[in-house]
């Protein structure tokens, strides 16, 4: 089994804290990879705010990891990496390691920001997850698996975020350390499958509608 690396933000960030969770219950203490936080210009507040919760303090990371260090291209390559938390990290880092990530759509067809509510507003977006180890470009690389998610007819957009959130953390740890290649590359390009951006709040207006016609067909 090889050492787990977790990349992180250098701040308390609630992903990091739900993945240290699942790999201490496993006996495993990833070591934590620092990466700066920057903060980008104000944007307007999302009519629906999907993010996963607030953090405990970085203190208490230091009870469920191995050490911590910061990211640099001296770090060991014959580890696996996970990300917990990170901005777009630099290629010269990317390439020769193994980089696995959780995005909360279906690759290629879903990219970029705000995944599970541009799969909703699409119909013929597919819902779920991907676990992929990444390389220089948004969201692409190497499958190591994609899981569609069930819709009831009382799920909302809340609900469903839920979901992916809590079953793409649990597979990103199992695969992280149980996975073996190969793996399948993503085929596509920018131009069929472009990393969307954040949605706009006159978009986000159409969600509960989009949502309530998958609900309904998946009743049919």
């Amino acid at each position: 089994m090889s050492e787990i690396y977790l990349i992180t933000y250098d701040r308390p960030h609630r992903k990091t804290q739900d993945l240290l969770l699942r790999y201490n219950l496993r006996g495993i203490r990833p070591v934590l990879v620092v990466t700066p936080y920057k903060e980008f210009t104000k944007r307007p507040v999302p009519l629906y705010d999907l993010s996963p919760g607030e953090p405990i303090g970085v203190s208490e990371y230091h009870q469920m990891i191995d050490h911590s260090v910061i990211m640099s291209e001296d770090l060991p390559t014959n580890v696996r990496y996970v990300i917990g938390g990170c901005q777009l990290l630099p290629e010269s880092f990317v390439v020769g390691r193994e980089i696995f990530n959780a995005h909360p759509g279906v690759l290629p067809y879903v990219r970029g920001l705000d995944s599970i509510k541009w799969a909703i507003l699409n119909s013929d977006s597919p819902i779920g997850y991907t676990i992929h180890i990444i390389d220089e470009k948004v969201d692409w690389g190497l499958f190591v698996m994609r899981r569609l998610i069930d819709i009831s007819p009382n799920d909302t957009i809340h609900t469903i975020s839920r979901k992916i959130y809590d079953g793409s953390l649990n597979d990103l740890v199992v695969t992280s350390l149980e996975s073996t290649p190969p793996y399948m590359r993503i085929e596509g390009n920018d131009k069929y499958y472009p990393p969307t951006k954040r949605m706009p709040t006159v978009l986000e207006r159409h969600l509960d509608s989009a949502l309530s016609e998958r609900t309904r067909k998946a009743v049919l």
